[in-house]
């Protein structure tokens, strides 16, 4: 196993970003995920790329639900 150190909350930004515009993404929606990314630190969380992937995939699945009209 090899061991990363931790990304900064501006690398996990970043890769949000840019995955999440890979994948077709509203920009609310890349906002929302970087924004729960900031909250996670500052709560003393230590998000990672998983972390971020698992958040763009809920993204996704939210933005494919019918909408209420």
């Amino acid at each position: 196993m090899v061991r990363l150190q931790n990304l900064t909350l501006a690398q996990l930004q970043a890769f949000a970003d840019r995955e999440g515009r890979r994948r077709g993404l509203q920009e609310i929606s890349i906002d929302a995920v970087k924004h729960a990314l900031a909250s996670a630190i500052k709560q003393g969380m230590v998000p990672n790329l998983r972390t971020v992937t698992r958040r763009l995939d809920h993204a996704s699945v939210l933005e494919a639900r019918p909408r209420w009209q």
